[in-house]
């Protein structure tokens, strides 16, 4: 039997922890998927234009300004002219506020003094004190005018002070998706599913290489007519097509994600960066199984140093707590981890708004330092594994003696 189909019919003999796995994956995604299937509603800010109740005990210029500035902001009802009236509207909710002016409040405002206008709100009127602070402000600009120009009349001053306080500035809420809150949701998504995909990698790359590992098929294959190069190769190639295999089933599943935007760029550069961090997941998959196919209890061996491993390096990578909260200390030694260059990846591709050059180069230097991680992986298993091969040689040379 070639070593491509004694690896997939070990594959089959993985299903329970890959199972495991993969309903961990599947819960998290339905977690997500119901914070990013709200993500793109639109948000749009509107001032709220209360209604109120208007009371002018002064009758002055001074009021009816007041009351022309309080017309733009507010809508001013005819509930009645009793007070009965007005107290019972505010509390039926026909009436959000009832303004009131005492009179002398034209001397009052004109002298600096204190002007004394009753602002009465609902207990639960979330807007009183907007209002209150718009009337404030109209009446402070109007009173500040008056302080460096004595000579303006009451007209004036209203006119100053409504171009001072009526300056609007261009607010507005934009969609989520605008304030991307859904790709940041999207980042923290494939962040997650490196736990999953580090944990369901590692276990089963290696359970199936120690397996290939044991003994007894070693010594098959050193009397065999495949060479150890073609032999490794063959795992080599069947641990990618694995890891592919595991990565086209992650993709699918992210495809049904609400708002997903799989097939935009940054769609892409995800998708690219969990394939080469997935291909990473199995080059250490590959690399512990050769570390630890000569140990005794080698599958609870494995399936300890998967905990370990594939939640320390969450946990340091960024994948469970946001970089920006990690302290420096800790961010030092994740430099040496890929998860954080996986994650920082990620976070990456969530705050643009559009490629640059400097970013479309970070995203690059930070899957490239992936890849090398990869290499390293393989390329120490493989040293390992033809140490090995040689040691194997010797003694089986020796029994033959």
């Amino acid at each position: 039997m070639s070593h491509l189909k004694l690896y997939w019919k070990l594959v089959k003999s993985c299903r329970k922890p890959l199972m495991i796995y993969f309903s961990i994956f599947i819960t998290v995604f339905f977690i997500y998927a119901s914070f990013l299937g709200d993500s793109k509603q639109t948000t749009i800010f509107q001032e709220v234009e209360p209604d109120i109740v208007w009371v002018d005990h002064d009758q002055s210029e001074a009021s009816n300004a007041l009351k022309s500035y309080m017309q733009d902001i507010a809508e001013i009802k005819d509930v009645g002219d009793t007070k009965k009236d007005h107290e019972d509207a505010l509390f039926y909710g026909f009436v959000s506020f009832i303004v009131e002016v005492p009179k002398g409040f034209e001397d009052n405002l004109l002298a600096g003094k204190d002007t004394n206008i009753a602002c009465t709100s609902r207990p639960d009127e979330v807007n009183a004190s907007m209002l209150e602070m718009k009337i404030e402000s109209y009446l402070s600009t109007m009173h500040i005018y008056h302080e460096s120009d004595p000579a303006l009349k009451v007209s004036q001053l209203n006119e100053k002070a409504r171009q001072s306080v009526d300056t609007k500035l261009d607010i507005s809420m934009r969609s989520n998706e605008e304030l991307n809150i859904s790709q940041t949701l999207r980042s923290g998504f494939f962040n997650y599913a490196s736990y999953i995909f580090m944990a369901l990698t590692m276990l089963s790359v290696g359970l199936i290489m120690t397996t290939i590992f044991k003994s007894n098929l070693q010594k098959r294959d050193l009397v065999s007519p495949i060479s150890s190069n073609k032999r490794n190769f063959s795992l080599f190639v069947a641990n990618i097509l694995f890891g592919s295999a595991l990565w086209a089933v992650f993709m699918v599943v992210i495809m049904f994600l609400p708002n997903s935007d799989m097939w935009t760029l940054q769609g892409f550069f995800y998708g690219l960066n969990l394939y080469i961090y997935g291909m990473l997941c199995v080059s250490v998959g590959f690399l512990f199984s050769c570390l630890l196919s000569n140990k005794a209890h080698v599958g609870q061996a494995l399936n300890g140093l998967t905990n370990i491993v594939s939640l320390g390096s969450a946990f340091l990578g960024g994948a469970f707590v946001p970089q920006s909260l990690i302290s420096e200390s800790i961010l030092t030694i994740s430099h040496f981890i890929p998860t954080y260059w996986y994650v920082k990846t990620n976070d990456t591709l969530a705050n643009l708004n559009d490629f640059n050059g400097q970013q479309f180069y970070d995203i690059l230097s930070y899957m490239g330092i992936e890849v090398l991680f990869l290499i390293a992986c393989f390329m120490i298993a493989l040293l390992i594994m033809r140490n090995r091969k040689t040691q194997e040689a010797f003694i089986s040379a020796g029994e033959q003696a």
